[in-house]
């Protein structure tokens, strides 16, 4: 059993030890539930924000990177472009003679007088700043010929396009020759144009 007079005495022996101690103890509960719990649910609003922080940076990071990269696309098309309108189309007085030098070319293999051949040109369409030119020509051969001719067009250095093709109507060939009617088209850009592209 436990000694009361013992419990007492020591009691009074340590009281002035005691009362600073639990003094102490209560401040420092109070503490706890006054300054230190509130300060960690701070602290971890705090670190939220900084995660949703981060993250929504490296998103915009990713999206300037994807911008970065639209941008080298667009620079590489309009390159391309530019590219396209001076040496591929070019002028009409830049790219004619070249043009109708393969043309000829072409037709000579193919025994196509030049004389039967028709040029057109179209007005240019408005915004465009390009001119439509139609080259119409009539073509007669087997059909190995016909289709190396055609290849031929299609595989020009002078930007042809093959518009149409059809059985042209003529009293009939000898053997398995056909007679073609053959439209093709070229772009030349008009001279305002090429500079405005640069």
């Amino acid at each position: 059993m436990i000694d009361l007079d013992l419990l007492q005495t020591l009691w009074q022996e340590r009281r002035r030890w005691i009362l600073p101690l639990a003094l102490l103890l209560v401040i420092n509960l109070a503490l706890i539930f006054f300054w230190t719990l509130p300060l960690r649910a701070r602290i971890a609003t705090v670190e939220s924000q900084r995660a949703r922080s981060l993250n929504q940076l490296e998103q915009r990071r990713e999206e300037l990177d994807q911008i970065r990269a639209d941008i080298r696309k667009l620079v590489r098309v309009k390159d391309h472009s530019r590219t396209f309108y001076q040496q591929v189309l070019a002028t009409k007085q830049a790219r004619m003679t070249e043009m109708l030098g393969e043309l000829e070319s072409l037709a000579g293999d193919f025994n196509i007088p030049l004389e039967s051949v028709v040029f057109s040109e179209n007005e240019p369409r408005e915004g465009r700043g390009l001119i439509h030119f139609t080259i119409k020509l009539p073509l007669t051969g087997d059909y190995n010929s016909l289709r190396e001719f055609l290849a031929r067009v299609e595989n020009s250095s002078s930007f042809f396009i093959i518009d149409g093709i059809r059985l042209a109507e003529s009293e009939r060939s000898a053997g398995s020759n056909l007679n073609l009617a053959i439209e093709l088209s070229t772009y030349f850009t008009q001279p305002a144009q090429e500079e405005g592209a640069t």
